[in-house]
């Protein structure tokens, strides 16, 4: 975030329900972002984060988000509309690992699935939410990628190739958005 104008800034995290994007959405909360923390099943995933965020008076707001359901993502737009909010920082966390097994023995349906959480869902939430982040004047996407996804290793699969795409999408992305500057795309690097 080094660099970002934080002051009344808003933004969307997903998969804020644990691990990093838990740790992610509670540190943007704390330097006073207002943060929506986007969660596929808020019902059941979001106790971790109403105990820290009521304990701490911290501006977060848990919605519904999940990627494969377009009234879901609907929702969860509408919610952040209706807040009278704008999404000036989008990061996209939530991953699927898939199986840990050796590519001819990977199941073709658990691909899809890995490829469908890990690089069709930021591309769709980017895409949805382009027009508001463009609006703004120093807004930034933000997609976690792992060391996997910069070298292959064994046995990693699916998680490995879509982190390699999540890493060409941020790219394509930053270079498509370098010119007009009101855009960054950066991808974050974690160590696997």
């Amino acid at each position: 975030m080094e660099g970002l104008k934080i002051m009344n800034k808003t933004a969307l995290v997903r998969g804020s329900n644990r691990g990093i994007g838990l740790a992610t959405a509670l540190t943007l909360a704390r330097e006073g972002l207002k943060v929506f923390a986007g969660m596929r099943d808020p019902q059941s995933n979001s106790k971790d984060i109403l105990s820290l965020v009521s304990d701490e008076s911290l501006a977060v707001e848990i919605v519904e988000l999940d990627v494969d359901n377009e009234a879901s993502v609907q929702r969860c737009f509408g919610a952040i509309e209706s807040s009278g909010e704008k999404v000036d920082v989008l990061i996209n966390n939530a991953s699927m690992l898939g199986p840990r097994v050796p590519i001819a023995h990977y199941p073709e349906i658990e691909w899809a699935k890995v490829f469908q959480i890990n690089v069709i869902a930021p591309f769709v939430l980017t895409k949805g939410l382009f027009c508001l982040l463009d609006t703004g004047e120093d807004s930034c996407v933000i997609n976690i990628s792992s060391s996997v996804g910069r070298k292959g290793r064994a046995y990693w699969g699916a998680y490995s190739a879509s982190k390699f795409a999540i890493e060409g999408f941020t790219q394509t992305l930053a270079d498509e958005t370098e010119e007009a500057k009101r855009i960054r795309a950066v991808s974050y690097t974690h160590l696997t």
